[in-house]
């Protein structure tokens, strides 16, 4: 059960960030803001295009993160149950940084989906099976032994 959730919560960040990918990076305007940033317009302000279009490359560039961080979780989603452990904790806590990101600089809707997206991949991840089996793993092998033989077998001393 545990690695499907995971795989679910990774697949379920990965199209989230898709998204986002390409709300900053393609459709970049005053209505997106408003919309995922009210809180970057109070009353009364007047934010020119000028200025909207200096950040346009920053969203941008916000959004290849968001793009590298989808593929990154839609690896999660096909790994081995071990790789996709050790991703799924790994992504999970990009996720709650970038949450942590997002409620920095007021944007609540981003900080409440990759937050909750985050901390859900986090506990199916630490609560999934996959991580190294001990009992199945090869016993260590005898360097010395190998030493002390020689190339027909015979034992040498020492």
């Amino acid at each position: 059960m545990g690695q499907w959730l995971l795989r679910i919560a990774a697949g379920a960040g990965s199209a989230a960030h898709v998204y986002f990918a390409y709300i900053e990076a393609c459709t970049w305007n005053r209505d997106v803001i408003k919309q995922i940033a009210p809180s970057w317009f109070p009353a009364g302000t007047i934010v020119t295009n000028e200025t909207i279009a200096w950040a346009q490359p920053l969203a941008f560039n916000t959004g290849i993160y968001n793009l590298m961080l989808a593929f990154g979780l839609a690896w999660t989603t096909i790994a081995d149950a071990a790789v996709a452990r050790s991703l799924g904790i790994f992504f999970a806590i990009w996720l709650l940084v970038a949450a942590a990101a997002a409620m920095h600089t007021d944007v609540t809707r981003a900080f409440l989906a990759q937050g909750a997206l985050g901390l859900l991949l986090l506990l199916a991840s630490i609560g999934s099976p996959g991580g190294p089996d001990l009992e199945r793993r090869p016993k260590a092998i005898d360097c010395g032994k190998r030493h002390r033989e020689g190339r027909n077998g015979e034992v040498r001393a020492g």
